[in-house]
Protein backbone atom coordinates (compact mmCIF):
# COMPACT_ATOMS: atom_id res chain seq x y z
CA UNK A 1 0.00 0.00 0.00
CA UNK A 2 1.54 3.58 -1.07
CA UNK A 3 1.04 6.06 1.37
CA UNK A 4 1.01 9.92 0.69
CA UNK A 5 0.65 12.49 1.79
CA UNK A 6 -2.07 14.13 0.60
CA UNK A 7 -4.76 12.51 -1.59
CA UNK A 8 -7.23 14.80 -3.87
CA UNK A 9 -10.58 12.75 -5.37
CA UNK A 10 -11.62 14.69 -8.09
CA UNK A 11 -9.14 16.29 -10.73
CA UNK A 12 -11.28 19.37 -12.14
CA UNK A 13 -10.84 22.98 -10.73
CA UNK A 14 -11.17 22.09 -7.09
CA UNK A 15 -9.50 19.01 -6.89
CA UNK A 16 -6.52 20.72 -8.86
CA UNK A 17 -6.45 24.13 -7.16
CA UNK A 18 -5.90 21.88 -4.11
CA UNK A 19 -3.37 20.31 -5.12
CA UNK A 20 -1.00 22.77 -6.92
CA UNK A 21 -1.48 25.11 -3.31
CA UNK A 22 -0.60 22.22 -1.22
CA UNK A 23 2.74 21.34 -3.52
CA UNK A 24 3.40 25.33 -2.93
CA UNK A 25 2.91 24.96 0.42
CA UNK A 26 5.39 22.59 0.68
CA UNK A 27 3.43 19.18 0.77
CA UNK A 28 5.01 16.49 -1.90
CA UNK A 29 3.54 13.39 -2.02
CA UNK A 30 0.31 13.91 -3.76
CA UNK A 31 -2.27 11.68 -5.68
CA UNK A 32 -5.28 12.52 -7.98
CA UNK A 33 -7.82 10.25 -7.93
CA UNK A 34 -10.09 10.55 -10.83
CA UNK A 35 -12.82 8.59 -12.06
CA UNK A 36 -13.44 10.09 -15.30
CA UNK A 37 -11.12 11.57 -17.66
CA UNK A 38 -7.82 13.05 -16.36
CA UNK A 39 -8.88 16.59 -15.73
CA UNK A 40 -12.52 16.24 -16.51
CA UNK A 41 -14.36 18.96 -15.37
CA UNK A 42 -17.91 20.08 -15.04
CA UNK A 43 -17.95 23.75 -16.43
CA UNK A 44 -15.59 22.48 -19.29
CA UNK A 45 -16.53 19.55 -20.65
CA UNK A 46 -20.71 19.86 -19.64
CA UNK A 47 -21.43 22.81 -18.83
CA UNK A 48 -19.72 26.53 -18.59
CA UNK A 49 -18.08 26.34 -21.76
CA UNK A 50 -19.96 24.18 -23.77
CA UNK A 51 -23.18 26.39 -23.41
CA UNK A 52 -21.53 29.37 -23.50
CA UNK A 53 -19.92 28.52 -26.83
CA UNK A 54 -23.30 27.20 -28.12
CA UNK A 55 -25.11 30.82 -26.93
CA UNK A 56 -22.75 32.59 -29.21
CA UNK A 57 -23.86 31.02 -31.87
CA UNK A 58 -26.88 32.85 -32.85
CA UNK A 59 -24.82 36.17 -32.83
CA UNK A 60 -22.40 34.24 -35.06
CA UNK A 61 -24.61 32.91 -37.46
CA UNK A 62 -24.41 29.48 -37.34
CA UNK A 63 -26.83 27.23 -37.69
CA UNK A 64 -27.76 24.57 -35.12
CA UNK A 65 -25.59 21.40 -36.85
CA UNK A 66 -22.69 24.13 -36.95
CA UNK A 67 -23.04 25.55 -33.80
CA UNK A 68 -22.63 21.44 -32.62
CA UNK A 69 -19.57 20.87 -34.57
CA UNK A 70 -18.17 23.94 -33.13
CA UNK A 71 -18.61 23.28 -29.56
CA UNK A 72 -17.49 19.70 -29.79
CA UNK A 73 -14.64 20.86 -31.38
CA UNK A 74 -13.74 23.53 -29.13
CA UNK A 75 -14.60 21.44 -26.20
CA UNK A 76 -12.08 18.51 -27.05
CA UNK A 77 -9.33 20.50 -28.64
CA UNK A 78 -8.90 24.00 -26.60
CA UNK A 79 -11.52 23.77 -23.30
CA UNK A 80 -10.82 19.90 -22.26
CA UNK A 81 -7.46 19.46 -24.23
CA UNK A 82 -6.01 22.50 -22.34
CA UNK A 83 -7.06 21.41 -18.72
CA UNK A 84 -6.08 17.47 -19.34
CA UNK A 85 -2.57 18.36 -20.63
CA UNK A 86 -2.45 20.37 -17.47
CA UNK A 87 -3.02 17.80 -15.12
CA UNK A 88 -1.70 15.20 -16.91
CA UNK A 89 1.66 17.51 -17.26
CA UNK A 90 1.81 18.34 -13.37
CA UNK A 91 3.99 15.66 -12.08
CA UNK A 92 0.92 14.59 -9.44
CA UNK A 93 0.44 10.90 -9.24
CA UNK A 94 -2.97 9.46 -11.24
CA UNK A 95 -5.24 6.77 -10.02
CA UNK A 96 -7.88 6.13 -12.19
CA UNK A 97 -11.24 5.10 -10.84
CA UNK A 98 -14.01 5.45 -8.06
CA UNK A 99 -12.31 6.51 -4.52
CA UNK A 100 -14.14 4.62 -1.76
CA UNK A 101 -13.28 5.78 1.87
CA UNK A 102 -11.78 2.11 4.05
CA UNK A 103 -10.84 4.57 7.32
CA UNK A 104 -10.09 8.04 7.78
CA UNK A 105 -6.47 7.45 6.43
CA UNK A 106 -7.26 5.28 3.33
CA UNK A 107 -9.29 4.42 0.36
CA UNK A 108 -10.05 1.93 -2.39
CA UNK A 109 -9.67 3.21 -6.07
CA UNK A 110 -10.74 -0.34 -7.98
CA UNK A 111 -9.47 -2.73 -5.23
CA UNK A 112 -5.83 -1.15 -4.93
CA UNK A 113 -5.52 0.59 -1.78
CA UNK A 114 -3.63 3.71 -0.85
CA UNK A 115 -2.95 5.89 2.72
CA UNK A 116 -2.52 9.58 3.20
CA UNK A 117 -2.12 12.02 6.09
CA UNK A 118 -4.74 14.08 4.28
CA UNK A 119 -7.79 13.89 1.52
CA UNK A 120 -9.64 16.38 -0.20
CA UNK A 121 -12.70 16.05 -1.69
CA UNK A 122 -13.18 17.31 -4.97
CA UNK A 123 -16.08 14.82 -6.83
CA UNK A 124 -18.19 17.96 -8.34
CA UNK A 125 -22.37 16.89 -8.60
CA UNK A 126 -24.91 15.29 -10.63
CA UNK A 127 -27.51 16.54 -12.13
CA UNK A 128 -31.24 15.64 -9.72
CA UNK A 129 -34.08 14.64 -11.53
CA UNK A 130 -37.34 14.89 -9.01
CA UNK A 131 -39.33 11.72 -9.17
CA UNK A 132 -42.24 13.49 -11.26
CA UNK A 133 -44.88 10.78 -12.33
CA UNK A 134 -45.15 10.29 -16.61
CA UNK A 135 -41.04 11.26 -17.29
CA UNK A 136 -40.01 7.66 -17.90
CA UNK A 137 -42.62 7.06 -20.20
CA UNK A 138 -42.89 10.57 -22.35
CA UNK A 139 -38.77 10.53 -22.19
CA UNK A 140 -36.49 13.46 -21.32
CA UNK A 141 -33.04 15.41 -21.19
CA UNK A 142 -31.01 17.27 -18.45
CA UNK A 143 -28.23 20.22 -19.03
CA UNK A 144 -25.87 17.15 -20.23
CA UNK A 145 -27.82 15.84 -22.76
CA UNK A 146 -29.26 19.28 -24.16
CA UNK A 147 -26.07 20.13 -25.26
CA UNK A 148 -25.46 18.15 -27.12
CA UNK A 149 -28.55 17.66 -29.21
CA UNK A 150 -28.59 16.21 -32.65
CA UNK A 151 -31.05 18.33 -33.89
CA UNK A 152 -32.68 21.40 -33.22
CA UNK A 153 -36.37 21.13 -30.83
CA UNK A 154 -39.15 22.78 -32.23
CA UNK A 155 -40.98 23.10 -28.70
CA UNK A 156 -39.18 22.82 -25.53
CA UNK A 157 -40.66 22.64 -22.11
CA UNK A 158 -38.06 23.32 -18.82
CA UNK A 159 -39.12 22.20 -15.94
CA UNK A 160 -36.98 24.48 -13.31
CA UNK A 161 -36.19 28.59 -13.17
CA UNK A 162 -32.82 28.65 -12.10
CA UNK A 163 -29.61 29.89 -13.88
CA UNK A 164 -29.45 26.41 -15.91
CA UNK A 165 -33.38 27.27 -16.91
CA UNK A 166 -32.97 30.35 -18.09
CA UNK A 167 -29.81 29.68 -20.37
CA UNK A 168 -31.06 27.12 -22.10
CA UNK A 169 -34.44 29.07 -22.68
CA UNK A 170 -32.05 31.96 -24.17
CA UNK A 171 -30.71 29.90 -26.25
CA UNK A 172 -33.09 27.70 -27.67
CA UNK A 173 -35.57 30.87 -27.89
CA UNK A 174 -33.14 32.32 -30.09
CA UNK A 175 -32.21 29.04 -32.15
CA UNK A 176 -35.92 28.54 -32.86
CA UNK A 177 -37.33 26.93 -30.19
CA UNK A 178 -40.86 27.96 -28.85
CA UNK A 179 -39.84 27.63 -24.93
CA UNK A 180 -41.93 27.35 -21.85
CA UNK A 181 -41.06 27.51 -18.13
CA UNK A 182 -42.55 25.80 -15.36
CA UNK A 183 -41.15 26.91 -12.08
CA UNK A 184 -42.99 25.52 -8.87
CA UNK A 185 -42.06 29.23 -6.94
CA UNK A 186 -43.35 32.84 -7.83
CA UNK A 187 -40.05 34.17 -9.92
CA UNK A 188 -37.44 33.26 -11.65
CA UNK A 189 -33.78 32.76 -10.41
CA UNK A 190 -35.27 33.24 -7.04
CA UNK A 191 -31.94 33.49 -4.68
CA UNK A 192 -31.48 36.44 -6.48
CA UNK A 193 -32.15 40.28 -6.24
CA UNK A 194 -35.84 40.58 -6.72
CA UNK A 195 -35.92 43.06 -9.17
CA UNK A 196 -33.44 40.75 -11.00
CA UNK A 197 -35.63 38.92 -11.31
CA UNK A 198 -39.08 40.49 -12.05
CA UNK A 199 -36.98 42.30 -14.80
CA UNK A 200 -35.99 39.40 -16.76
CA UNK A 201 -39.25 37.52 -16.06
CA UNK A 202 -40.47 40.63 -18.07
CA UNK A 203 -38.08 40.44 -20.85
CA UNK A 204 -38.36 36.78 -21.50
CA UNK A 205 -42.64 37.52 -21.79
CA UNK A 206 -41.60 40.29 -24.37
CA UNK A 207 -39.46 37.53 -26.21
CA UNK A 208 -42.63 35.32 -26.32
CA UNK A 209 -41.04 32.71 -23.97
CA UNK A 210 -43.86 31.68 -21.75
CA UNK A 211 -43.70 31.17 -17.87
CA UNK A 212 -45.70 29.51 -15.49
CA UNK A 213 -45.14 30.10 -11.92
CA UNK A 214 -46.56 28.49 -8.97
CA UNK A 215 -46.38 25.34 -11.50
CA UNK A 216 -45.64 22.48 -8.96
CA UNK A 217 -45.52 19.68 -11.74
CA UNK A 218 -46.54 16.70 -10.50
CA UNK A 219 -47.07 13.99 -13.87
CA UNK A 220 -45.43 15.67 -17.08
CA UNK A 221 -48.59 14.36 -18.95
CA UNK A 222 -50.69 16.87 -17.49
CA UNK A 223 -47.96 19.66 -19.19
CA UNK A 224 -46.63 18.06 -22.33
CA UNK A 225 -49.78 17.41 -24.75
CA UNK A 226 -47.58 17.37 -28.07
CA UNK A 227 -44.14 15.79 -28.74
CA UNK A 228 -42.13 18.66 -27.02
CA UNK A 229 -39.23 17.84 -25.69
CA UNK A 230 -39.21 17.93 -21.88
CA UNK A 231 -35.62 19.54 -20.03
CA UNK A 232 -35.52 18.86 -16.67
CA UNK A 233 -33.74 21.48 -15.01
CA UNK A 234 -34.05 21.67 -11.60
CA UNK A 235 -30.75 21.55 -10.22
CA UNK A 236 -27.97 19.36 -9.27
CA UNK A 237 -26.78 17.30 -6.45
CA UNK A 238 -23.25 16.77 -4.72
CA UNK A 239 -21.55 13.43 -6.30
CA UNK A 240 -20.02 12.20 -2.88
CA UNK A 241 -22.39 9.14 -2.24
CA UNK A 242 -20.21 6.35 -3.49
CA UNK A 243 -17.60 7.63 -1.61
CA UNK A 244 -18.62 5.94 1.33
CA UNK A 245 -17.91 8.89 3.59
CA UNK A 246 -21.10 8.56 5.91
CA UNK A 247 -19.63 5.19 6.83
CA UNK A 248 -16.48 6.18 8.39
CA UNK A 249 -18.34 9.59 10.29
CA UNK A 250 -17.91 12.63 7.86
CA UNK A 251 -21.20 14.66 8.52
CA UNK A 252 -23.44 14.56 5.39
CA UNK A 253 -26.14 17.61 4.95
CA UNK A 254 -30.36 17.18 4.20
CA UNK A 255 -28.72 17.92 0.53
CA UNK A 256 -25.88 15.25 0.59
CA UNK A 257 -23.63 17.30 0.62
CA UNK A 258 -20.38 17.31 2.85
CA UNK A 259 -20.55 19.52 5.85
CA UNK A 260 -17.37 21.46 6.20
CA UNK A 261 -16.60 24.63 8.48
CA UNK A 262 -14.75 27.81 7.44
CA UNK A 263 -11.88 26.12 6.55
CA UNK A 264 -13.23 23.62 4.99
CA UNK A 265 -12.47 20.70 7.26
CA UNK A 266 -14.73 17.88 7.25
CA UNK A 267 -15.89 16.28 10.80
CA UNK A 268 -12.78 14.13 10.38
CA UNK A 269 -10.18 17.03 10.30
CA UNK A 270 -8.08 15.68 8.07
CA UNK A 271 -10.58 15.16 5.74
CA UNK A 272 -11.44 18.43 3.41
CA UNK A 273 -14.59 19.04 0.69
CA UNK A 274 -14.61 21.76 -1.72
CA UNK A 275 -16.94 22.98 -5.01
CA UNK A 276 -19.81 21.12 -5.42
CA UNK A 277 -19.16 18.12 -3.43
CA UNK A 278 -19.86 20.51 -0.20
CA UNK A 279 -23.00 22.83 -2.02
CA UNK A 280 -21.52 26.16 -0.30
CA UNK A 281 -21.45 27.96 -3.73
CA UNK A 282 -21.87 25.25 -6.81
CA UNK A 283 -19.66 27.41 -9.19
CA UNK A 284 -16.21 26.62 -11.01
CA UNK A 285 -15.07 29.62 -9.44
CA UNK A 286 -15.63 29.21 -6.44
CA UNK A 287 -14.62 25.88 -6.30
CA UNK A 288 -10.88 27.40 -7.33
CA UNK A 289 -10.89 29.49 -4.53
CA UNK A 290 -12.28 26.83 -2.06
CA UNK A 291 -9.38 24.16 -3.56
CA UNK A 292 -6.49 26.94 -3.49
CA UNK A 293 -7.26 27.25 0.25
CA UNK A 294 -8.07 23.82 1.47
CA UNK A 295 -4.98 23.20 -0.19
CA UNK A 296 -3.28 26.03 1.89
CA UNK A 297 -4.52 25.02 5.09
CA UNK A 298 -3.03 21.13 4.13
CA UNK A 299 0.19 22.87 4.12
CA UNK A 300 -0.06 24.55 7.67
CA UNK A 301 -2.17 27.69 7.10
CA UNK A 302 -5.51 28.52 8.59
CA UNK A 303 -7.31 30.12 5.50
CA UNK A 304 -10.92 31.05 6.52
CA UNK A 305 -13.14 30.59 3.58
CA UNK A 306 -15.08 33.65 2.48
CA UNK A 307 -18.00 33.90 -0.10
CA UNK A 308 -18.59 37.37 0.18
CA UNK A 309 -17.05 38.16 -3.00
CA UNK A 310 -18.22 35.51 -4.90
CA UNK A 311 -20.84 37.44 -7.63
CA UNK A 312 -23.53 35.49 -9.85
CA UNK A 313 -23.18 35.70 -13.53
CA UNK A 314 -26.17 34.43 -15.56
CA UNK A 315 -25.86 34.38 -19.75
CA UNK A 316 -29.60 35.12 -20.27
CA UNK A 317 -30.42 38.09 -22.74
CA UNK A 318 -30.58 40.16 -21.03
CA UNK A 319 -27.33 38.70 -19.43
CA UNK A 320 -27.50 39.47 -15.36
CA UNK A 321 -24.61 40.11 -13.49
CA UNK A 322 -25.16 40.27 -9.15
CA UNK A 323 -22.77 40.04 -5.97
CA UNK A 324 -22.83 41.25 -2.30
CA UNK A 325 -25.94 42.09 -0.56
CA UNK A 326 -29.13 42.48 -2.24
CA UNK A 327 -31.46 44.83 -1.11
CA UNK A 328 -33.72 42.34 0.57
CA UNK A 329 -30.75 41.34 2.48
CA UNK A 330 -29.54 44.92 3.56
CA UNK A 331 -32.78 45.98 5.77
CA UNK A 332 -32.52 50.23 5.57
CA UNK A 333 -29.83 50.16 2.89
CA UNK A 334 -29.71 53.09 0.67
CA UNK A 335 -30.56 51.74 -3.45
CA UNK A 336 -30.05 53.32 -6.70
CA UNK A 337 -31.17 51.99 -9.73
CA UNK A 338 -30.04 53.49 -12.79
CA UNK A 339 -31.83 52.65 -16.01
CA UNK A 340 -29.73 51.34 -18.59
CA UNK A 341 -31.57 53.59 -21.10
CA UNK A 342 -29.78 56.42 -19.20
CA UNK A 343 -26.54 55.09 -19.62
CA UNK A 344 -25.07 56.97 -22.73
CA UNK A 345 -23.30 53.79 -24.73
CA UNK A 346 -25.99 51.37 -23.81
CA UNK A 347 -28.28 54.03 -25.95
CA UNK A 348 -25.88 54.29 -28.75
CA UNK A 349 -25.49 50.45 -28.56
CA UNK A 350 -29.68 50.28 -28.64
CA UNK A 351 -29.48 47.78 -25.70
CA UNK A 352 -31.64 49.84 -23.16
CA UNK A 353 -32.99 46.85 -21.84
CA UNK A 354 -32.29 46.47 -17.66
CA UNK A 355 -30.86 48.72 -15.04
CA UNK A 356 -27.75 48.75 -12.62
CA UNK A 357 -28.69 48.84 -9.12
CA UNK A 358 -26.44 50.07 -6.14
CA UNK A 359 -26.66 48.85 -2.50
CA UNK A 360 -25.14 50.99 0.33
CA UNK A 361 -25.43 51.41 3.90
CA UNK A 362 -26.21 54.59 5.43
CA UNK A 363 -22.86 55.80 4.97
CA UNK A 364 -22.25 55.48 1.40
CA UNK A 365 -20.39 52.15 1.77
CA UNK A 366 -21.07 49.70 -1.08
CA UNK A 367 -22.87 46.24 0.01
CA UNK A 368 -23.65 45.08 -3.30
CA UNK A 369 -24.25 45.63 -7.13
CA UNK A 370 -26.67 44.12 -9.32
CA UNK A 371 -27.22 44.21 -12.84
CA UNK A 372 -29.23 42.99 -15.86
CA UNK A 373 -28.60 44.54 -19.72
CA UNK A 374 -26.02 44.44 -22.12
CA UNK A 375 -22.17 42.79 -20.75
CA UNK A 376 -24.10 43.00 -16.89
CA UNK A 377 -21.34 39.40 -16.71
CA UNK A 378 -18.34 41.62 -17.39
CA UNK A 379 -20.02 45.27 -15.87
CA UNK A 380 -20.69 43.67 -12.38
CA UNK A 381 -16.44 42.73 -12.19
CA UNK A 382 -15.88 46.55 -11.73
CA UNK A 383 -17.36 46.41 -7.90
CA UNK A 384 -15.66 43.54 -6.89
CA UNK A 385 -12.11 45.21 -5.78
CA UNK A 386 -14.18 47.86 -3.69
CA UNK A 387 -16.14 45.78 -2.49
CA UNK A 388 -12.94 43.60 -0.81
CA UNK A 389 -11.58 46.93 -0.18
CA UNK A 390 -15.05 48.10 1.57
CA UNK A 391 -15.14 51.27 -0.52
CA UNK A 392 -17.49 53.58 -0.40
CA UNK A 393 -19.83 55.05 -3.03
CA UNK A 394 -17.37 58.35 -2.62
CA UNK A 395 -14.39 56.32 -3.14
CA UNK A 396 -16.03 55.32 -6.67
CA UNK A 397 -16.65 58.83 -7.55
CA UNK A 398 -12.66 59.78 -7.26
CA UNK A 399 -12.20 57.40 -10.28
CA UNK A 400 -12.80 59.40 -13.76
CA UNK A 401 -14.18 56.83 -15.59
CA UNK A 402 -13.69 56.54 -19.49
CA UNK A 403 -16.86 58.08 -21.26
CA UNK A 404 -18.69 57.18 -23.32
CA UNK A 405 -18.28 53.34 -21.48
CA UNK A 406 -20.19 50.48 -19.97
CA UNK A 407 -17.64 50.70 -17.33
CA UNK A 408 -19.26 53.89 -16.13
CA UNK A 409 -22.41 52.63 -15.22
CA UNK A 410 -20.96 52.06 -11.65
CA UNK A 411 -19.95 55.82 -11.27
CA UNK A 412 -23.95 56.94 -11.81
CA UNK A 413 -25.96 55.18 -9.01
CA UNK A 414 -22.55 56.12 -6.86
CA UNK A 415 -23.03 59.92 -7.50
CA UNK A 416 -27.12 59.04 -6.50
CA UNK A 417 -25.97 57.38 -3.10
CA UNK A 418 -23.94 59.98 -2.25
CA UNK A 419 -26.72 62.70 -2.68
CA UNK A 420 -28.45 60.60 -0.39
CA UNK A 421 -25.93 59.75 2.15
CA UNK A 422 -24.30 63.28 2.16
CA UNK A 423 -20.71 63.52 3.60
Amino acid sequence: MKHYDLIVIGSGSGGFSAATAARKGGVKNILLVEKREVGYSLCTNEGCMPSKTLLSSKKLGLSWGDAQERTKKLVKDEFFGFRKEMVESSGFDIAKGVGKFVSSKEILVDGEKFSADYFVVATGSDVFVPPIKGLDEVGYITSKEVLTLDELPKSLIIIGGGFIAVEMATLFHSMGSKVSIYERGDRLLKRLDKDLSEELGKAFKEKGIELNFGADVNDIRDIRKGDETVLMAVGRRPAVGELGLDKIGVEIGERGEVVVDEFLKTSIRNIYAVGDSNGKAPLVYAASMEGRIAGMNVSGSSEKVDYSLVGTIVFSNPEIGSVGLSEEEAPGSVVSTIKMADIGKALAMGETTGFVKMVADSKGKILGLHIIGVAATDLVQVVIPHLYHGDSVFDVLKIPYPHPTLGEALSYPAEEIAGKVGK
